[in-house]
C-alpha cells in the first residue's frame, strides 16, 4: 500500500510538471499545395506552411507544372520531371517527433521519396503508378531544417502535403510570434501601410528593434516611423518564460526616396540672335511643393541663366544646354533636366563710341574691344568662319583725324565691324566673338578662325607701343601674331618676326558724354567714368539750401557715379565733353542733394536746372519734365519756385563756412554744435549777424 501511494504521489508530480511546464506540447506545421494551399507553377516557388515557416520547392527536368484541387502535378509523361526538392528552416532548434510527405505517381511513374531532418535521413519511401503514397517517420532528431526531396522521377508526380510535429528542445511550448511576411519596403514621404504585421496568439510581452534607427524606427507599440533611405531589420523579441521558448523574429525592410520626374513644357528652341529678346523659358513641372531647383548654363557665351529663377539671357550664338538640377534630400533622390537653345543669326557687332587704348595695363576683363588697323581705315568683319582655312575678313570704318575716337553703328550691309569681349584666362587674354573665340587657326598657314569652346591657341597676349597692338596668342603655332594684310585684305596671323604686314590697333568701348558750357553758366552731369578736371570749369557737389539759394561745395578730384553741378567761371565757352569706360551699374545715383540718371527719366518733384526769363536757375517741377541721360536734378522739396547761383546764394555762404568768418554753429533749439548737420543750422558770424543753413 506505501508502494502504490508513493507511485500516485509520482503520477501527481510528474503530471503537476506538465501541466506546469508544457514540456511535452506538441506543434504542427503543414504546407499543402494544389488549388486549395501552394500552387507549384514554375521550377521555383516558395509558399508558407500554417506555422509561418516559408518552404523553397524547386524542381528540375520539366517545364510542365499542372494544378488541380488538393495536388499540384509536376512533370508528365512527355516532359518528365527528372527531381523535386522541398525545404524549410525553422527559426529555432526544435525537437521533432513526426515528419510526413503524401505523394502519387501515375502509370510508368517511379522515384524515391527521402524525409530528412538536417543532413539526417529519417524517412524514406517509393513512388508508384498505381496508388498514392505516404511516407511517415516517427523521429527524436533536433534541429530546424527539413528537406524532403523526390528522386528517381520517370514521369509526372503528384505532389499533396507535407506536415511536420515538433516540441521545443527545452520542452516548452513555442511561442508562434511571427511577422507576416520576411521583407518589406517603403517609401520616404508616402504613408507605410504594407508593414508586416506580427502574429503573437498568445498575446505574450515582446520589445522592438530596429538595426538602424537612422533608416526608420519601431514604438513600443510596434509603429514604424520612417526616418531615411537604407536598409533595417526589424525585429521582434520575447525572452521566455516557464511555459514558451524565448523567440525572436524579424523582416527585413527596405526604405527609399521619392523618385523626381522633372519636365520642361518644350526642350529645344531655334532662335535668331537678333529676336533674342523674345525667348521665353519653357516651364518646368514636377518639383516638388516649396522646394527649389537650381539652373546652369553649359556655355555661358551663348546664354547665361539666373541660377535662382532660371531666367535666361541670349549674348551670342551657338547651342546651349540649360539644365535644371533639384538637389537630393532626405525624402527625395536628386534629378535634373535639360533643354537645348540654338541661336543662329549674327555675330556680335560694334555699336557707339570706341576710344584707342595706348596703354595695355589698362585693359580689363568685361572691356568690349575692336581689333583695327586706321591707316586702311578697316576693321575686324562679323562675316567670321569657323573652318580652319577661312580667313578673317575686314570691314570698312572711318576714324577721326587724331585717330583716337570712332563711332560705329550697326548697318544692314553686312558689313559691320566685329565687336570682341575681353575674358580673363589666367596671365593671358580670351577673345569672345559672341558666340565663340578667336584664335589662330594653323601652325602653317596664316589662317585665323572663330570656334565654340576656347583652348590654348585661343588664349593671347597684349602689349601695346606707340598706340600699335601686339596680339600674339599663346599655342604652339608659329604663325600666331595678328596682322593687317593690306595687299589681301584680310587680319590674319603671321609670325610675330613679320615685317611686311601693316599694324593693328585696339579701341576699346567707351561712353561719351557731351556738352558745351557757356560762360558764366552752369550745367548739370554724370558720368559712367572718373571725369577729368576742366580747366575754368568747377565741379560742386549741393549740400544744402540758404533760404532760396544753393550750398555748394566745390570738388577737386571728380569720381565716376557721382552727380555734379557743373560752373564756367570764365568769360568763354568751354567744351565739357569727355570719354571714359563705362563703370556705372545703377541707373540712378544720389549724392547730398543731387540725383543723377544715365537714362531718360520723367520727374514730377523736385527741381531741375532751367533758363526762365534769361535766368539760369533751379526751377521747382510743376508738372512731370523729362531728365535725360547723363544729368542731375535737385532732390529738395520746398515751396520756393526757383533756387539760385546769386549773390545770396550759399556759395558765398560756403565760402564763409571755409573760411571760417563764423564765430558758432547752433541748433535751431540754441544747442551749440561741432559741425554742420542735417537739418537746420543757424550759424552766428563774426559780424554778430546769424545765417540759416539747411542741409538735406
Amino acid at each position: 500500500m506505501k508502494k502504490i501511494t508513493q507511485n500516485l504521489r509520482w503520477l501527481v508530480t510528474l503530471l503537476a510538471m506538465i501541466v506546469c511546464t508544457g514540456a511535452w506540447a506538441q506543434e504542427t506545421g503543414t504546407i499543402i499545395f494544389g488549388n486549395n494551399g501552394t500552387k507549384i507553377t514554375k521550377a521555383s516557388v516558395t509558399g508558407d506552411d500554417d506555422k509561418g515557416n516559408t518552404w523553397t520547392i524547386t524542381s528540375t527536368g520539366t517545364t510542365s507544372y499542372t494544378q488541380n484541387t488538393n495536388y499540384s502535378q509536376v512533370g508528365k509523361s512527355t516532359e518528365p520531371a527528372t527531381s523535386i526538392t522541398f525545404t524549410t528552416t525553422l527559426t529555432d532548434d526544435v525537437t521533432f517527433t513526426s515528419f510526413s510527405a503524401k505523394f502519387g505517381g501515375f502509370s510508368g511513374t517511379a522515384g524515391t521519396v527521402t524525409l530528412k531532418v538536417g543532413n539526417t535521413t529519417v524517412g524514406t519511401g517509393s513512388l508508384n503508378g498505381s496508388n498514392d503514397v505516404t511516407v511517415s517517420s516517427t523521429t527524436s532528431e533536433t534541429g530546424k531544417v527539413l528537406t524532403v526531396t523526390v528522386t528517381g522521377i520517370s514521369r509526372g508526380v503528384k505532389c499533396y502535403y507535407i506536415s511536420y510535429t515538433y516540441t521545443s528542445a527545452s520542452g516548452k511550448q513555442n511561442s508562434q510570434i511571427a511577422w507576416s511576411a520576411s521583407e518589406a519596403s517603403a517609401t520616404m514621404g508616402n504613408n507605410f501601410n504594407n508593414a508586416p504585421t506580427l502574429s503573437n496568439p498568445y498575446n505574450l510581452p515582446v520589445t522592438y528593434n530596429s538595426s538602424a534607427p537612422t533608416v526608420a524606427t519601431i514604438g513600443n507599440n510596434g509603429a514604424i516611423t520612417l526616418v531615411g533611405a537604407g536598409t533595417t531589420t526589424i525585429s521582434a523579441v520575447f525572452v521566455g518564460d516557464d511555459t514558451y521558448d524565448a523567440k525572436t523574429v524579424s523582416y527585413t525592410l527596405t526604405v527609399s526616396k521619392q523618385d523626381v520626374t522633372l519636365s520642361f513644357s518644350e526642350t529645344s528652341f531655334n532662335i535668331d540672335f537678333d529676336d533674342k529678346d523674345s525667348f521665353e523659358e519653357p516651364t518646368l513641372t514636377g518639383v516638388p511643393e516649396g522646394l527649389t531647383v537650381t539652373y546652369a548654363s553649359n556655355k555661358t557665351s551663348v546664354a547665361t541663366v539666373d541660377a535662382t529663377t532660371g531666367d535666361v539671357t541670349i549674348v551670342g550664338k551657338g547651342s546651349a544646354q540649360i539644365t535644371a538640377t533639384f538637389a537630393a534630400t532626405d525624402i527625395y533622390n536628386g534629378a535634373s533636366k535639360t533643354y537645348t537653345i540654338n541661336v543662329t543669326g549674327t555675330y556680335k557687332k560694334a555699336n557707339g563710341y570706341y576710344a584707342l587704348v595706348t596703354d595695355a595695363s589698362t585693359l580689363a576683363e568685361g572691356d568690349e574691344i575692336i581689333i583695327v588697323n586706321t591707316d586702311a581705315n578697316v576693321a575686324l568683319s562679323t562675316n567670321q568662319k569657323t573652318n580652319n582655312r577661312d580667313e578673317i575678313s575686314l570691314a570698312n570704318a572711318t576714324w577721326n583725324a587724331e585717330n583716337t575716337l570712332v563711332e560705329i553703328t550697326i548697318n544692314e550691309t553686312g558689313d559691320n565691324v566685329q565687336a570682341l569681349t575681353l575674358e580673363a584666362s589666367s596671365d593671358k587674354w580670351l577673345f569672345n566673338t559672341g558666340n565663340g573665340y578667336l584664335y589662330a587657326a594653323s601652325s602653317s598657314n596664316n589662317y585665323m578662325k572663330t570656334e565654340a569652346t576656347a583652348d590654348n591657341n585661343a588664349k593671347a597676349t597684349i602689349s601695346i607701343s606707340n598706340g600699335n597692338a601686339t596680339i600674339t596668342f599663346k599655342g604652339s603655332n608659329t604663325r600666331n601674331t595678328i596682322f593687317y594684310n593690306s595687299s589681301s585684305n584680310l587680319f590674319s596671323c603671321y609670325a610675330s618676326s613679320t615685317t611686311n604686314q601693316d599694324p593693328v590697333q585696339i579701341y576699346r568701348k567707351v561712353a561719351v558724354v557731351e556738352g558745351t558750357l557757356a560762360a558764366g553758366k552752369y550745367a548739370t552731369r554724370i558720368y559712367p567714368f572718373a571725369p577729368k578736371t576742366i580747366e575754368g570749369v568747377t565741379f560742386y557737389t549741393c549740400i544744402g539750401v540758404n533760404g532760396n539759394a544753393l550750398a555748394l561745395q566745390p570738388i577737386d578730384e571728380p569720381v565716376a557715379n557721382v552727380p555734379y553741378i557743373l560752373g564756367n567761371e570764365t568769360t568763354d565757352a568751354i567744351d565739357i565733353t569727355q570719354m571714359g569706360v563705362d563703370i556705372h551699374e545703377a541707373d540712378t545715383y544720389t549724392v547730398d542733394l543731387l540725383t543723377g540718371t544715365f537714362v531718360n527719366m520723367d520727374i514730377t518733384s523736385g527741381y531741375v536746372l532751367q533758363t526762365q526769363n534769361g535766368k539760369q536757375s533751379f526751377y521747382k517741377v510743376v508738372d512731370a519734365i523729362n531728365v535725360p541721360p547723363y544729368r542731375a536734378y535737385l532732390d529738395y522739396d520746398a515751396e520756393i519756385k526757383a533756387l539760385g547761383f546769386d549773390d545770396a546764394t550759399a556759395i558765398n555762404t560756403l565760402e564763409v563756412l571755409t573760411s571760417g568768418a563764423y564765430e558758432g554753429i547752433y541748433s535751431v533749439d540754441g544747442v551749440k554744435l561741432n559741425r554742420i548737420e542735417k537739418g537746420v543750422n543757424i550759424l552766428k558770424m563774426a559780424d554778430g549777424t546769424t545765417r540759416k543753413v539747411i542741409v538735406k
